[in-house]
């Protein structure tokens, strides 16, 4: 059980060159399995970390216990010290579990070591918490979509549309021939007027607003509670593998941007313009945040993952060629 200058053991060097033969020697020698280099990392975790599937496989019937055996029937327990993502010990989240170690790996080899009993964990994590966490999500997130999109659809339109044209476009009076003599000024705060408008445009908008921005407080206060239990840095690692939720709290900040924007339209017409952008690319961003859920569909997630690829490779690519040329050939 000698360590060198990294802390690894005969068995984690085993793991690390894939000698499955020397492996089962040193054991047989009295090598632990239990010993961790300055990683935290037992030779069954670093198997995990490197995608050893086979040596992980192996390390992993190495340490089951096997409770009782009749003819070709057993019953073996696997201790779950290292393979679950909670640690026995104080109850956080074990960067180094093999489970962390495989769902948040980036090669396809961390995938094929989910089958197996890392499945069946995951499968009780599944049927006790996770199931039930997601759907209350899905149901608040739903809630929340619904009333931004009632709120933003109950916007008068036309009086939007002639403010931020100048009323070249007719929205309620008659067409203006020149837009330097459109004065708007008693009328771009029109979004305040409750009391003026039709009730469904004004109340009824009022109401799910003020209902927007308590749904949005309460899902702060969870990601507040969550990054608590979790810590800044393991909650931040957990959201950079979910691009739709990260858009999706990027349009919490447009949506209290706009209470600001929208207060400063009495200062000028550019702040009630702003306000309008800002809210629309909210909505659209919020629209994002399905496929987050469609990831937990079987038949869908697979299609999910397919877009995020293009997002991310062929489209970038496109807009970064495209700049070069758009700058290249108005010099």
């Amino acid at each position: 059980n000698a360590q060198d200058t990294n802390g690894n053991t005969v068995l984690h060097m085993c793991v690390i060159h894939e000698h499955l033969d020397i492996l089962r020697l040193a054991l047989e020698m009295g090598a632990s399995l239990k010993v961790k280099n300055k990683q935290q990392m037992t030779p069954l975790t670093l198997a995990a970390k490197l995608a050893k599937n086979r040596m992980f496989t192996e390390l992993l019937e190495l340490e089951a216990l096997t409770q009782w055996e009749y003819s070709k029937a057993s019953e073996i327990f696997y201790p779950l010290v290292g393979i679950d993502t909670i640690n026995q010990d104080n109850g956080d989240l074990d960067d180094t579990s093999a489970i962390s170690l495989a769902v948040y790996g980036k090669s396809a080899d961390h995938l094929a070591l989910l089958d197996g009993l890392l499945e069946e964990v995951l499968q009780a994590k599944w049927d006790t918490f996770a199931k039930r966490e997601l759907i209350r999500s899905l149901a608040i997130f739903a809630l929340y979509y619904v009333l931004f999109f009632a709120a933003f659809m109950l916007r008068p339109i036309g009086m939007a549309t002639e403010l931020i044209t100048m009323g070249s476009i007719n929205g309620t009076t008659s067409k203006v021939q020149n837009v330097t003599d459109y004065d708007d000024s008693s009328s771009r705060c029109h979004l305040f007027h409750y009391g003026s408008l039709p009730f469904e445009q004004g109340w009824v908008r009022l109401g799910c607003e003020v209902a927007v921005i308590a749904l949005i407080v309460i899902q702060v206060l969870y990601d507040f509670r969550d990054i608590k239990q979790i810590g800044w840095g393991k909650w931040v690692k957990i959201y950079k593998a979910f691009p739709a939720k990260v858009i999706y709290k990027i349009t919490w900040v447009l949506v209290l941007l706009s209470i600001p924007l929208r207060v400063l339209c009495f200062a000028g017409r550019i702040f009630f313009v702003l306000e309008n952008y800002v809210i629309l690319f909210a909505v659209v961003m919020s629209t994002v945040h399905f496929l987050f859920f469609c990831r937990a569909v079987k038949f869908v997630g697979p299609f999910v993952l397919m877009i995020y690829t293009i997002i991310a490779t062929d489209l970038s690519r496109f807009i970064l060629i495209y700049l070069v040329f758009l700058i290249g050939f108005s010099q």
